[in-house]
């Protein structure tokens, strides 16, 4: 039996009220193996309060429907669906189209008609007809955002189109999903984006993209230069750091892995800077 398993049949949560034990089981990893601990906590894991806290806990407010149907019919529901639209996850037309069109992941072609059509109706509520506007909205961001080329005046040029994805459509690029580096590379030439995403409540932004953003500024510095000083590269580095965005030891490492075959060259000036901005943060 697990650690939390032993503690519940110790009775330790005997006679606890139910918004508390609602508020413990948020902070579960895996509530399936509390579940299976004891009747009680069995019902908290079936109330659709409890799973719509968790699963906002757990992804945060952009991505918790996303996971909700990814988990599939065990966990999401109609009532699930609802309460956590009440609470403020995001409906983005995106997660719409994407629903509608992806006839390929398992989990998305197994999603029951009833929900799909909750999903639907609360769409169209927010949208009204855009809601059926051709193409998606991934695309739409793919092409105002000069696609695959280094394209700030084309980013420019369409920012009023993609605040009004961000801003009306609700547009969320979906986790884990192609053309990340597109929404990283846009973010990293207009950092305004990042406050246009904030302001729906996309709050995990910087922490979802910091990995792509930091490999997006040390590839506009090393295209610019092969021997920048590391205070130029900290310099640059930390007016990203100090708009939320994350360098650890894990993000390091990622990004070294994405720049193994220039490190003879580059490998020195980039992990000196690490170094210092991890030590910064530590002291801040």
């Amino acid at each position: 039996a697990t650690k939390m398993a032993q503690i519940v049949q110790r009775n330790y949560f005997h006679g606890l009220p139910i918004e508390t034990m609602i508020n413990i089981f948020i902070h579960v990893e895996s509530p399936k193996n509390l579940a299976t601990s004891c009747k009680q906590w069995s019902i908290i894991a079936r109330d659709h309060h409890a799973k719509a806290e968790w699963i906002i806990h757990k992804f945060g407010l952009a991505h918790c429907l996303f996971h909700s149907i990814r988990l599939g019919s065990t966990f999401i529901n109609v009532a699930v669906a609802q309460t956590i639209i009440l609470k403020g996850g995001i409906l983005s037309r995106y997660l719409i189209q994407w629903l509608i069109n992806d006839k390929k992941t398992s989990w998305v072609k197994n999603l029951s008609p009833d929900i799909f059509m909750f999903l639907l109706n609360k769409a169209y509520d927010t949208f009204k007809d855009d809601l059926y506007q051709n193409g998606n909205d991934m695309k739409d961001f793919y092409n105002f955002s000069g696609g695959s080329n280094h394209a700030p005046l084309i980013l420019d040029e369409n920012i009023e189109n993609i605040k009004s994805l961000i801003l009306r459509m609700k547009f969320i690029p979906l986790p884990s999903y192609r053309n990340r580096r597109i929404i990283a590379r846009s973010i990293f030439l207009r950092k305004d984006l990042i406050l246009l995403w904030k302001k729906i409540g996309y709050q995990e932004i910087c922490e979802d993209f910091s990995d792509l953003v930091i490999q997006e500024v040390l590839n506009n510095i090393f295209s610019q230069t092969q021997h920048p000083n590391v205070e130029t590269v900290v310099a640059q580095l930390n007016e990203f750091i100090d708009l939320g965005f994350k360098l650890n030891h894990k993000i390091a490492i990622k990004i070294l892995q994405h720049f193994r075959y220039q490190l003879e060259n580059v490998g020195e000036i980039i992990i000196s800077a690490f170094i210092e901005i991890i030590h910064e943060s530590s002291t801040r």
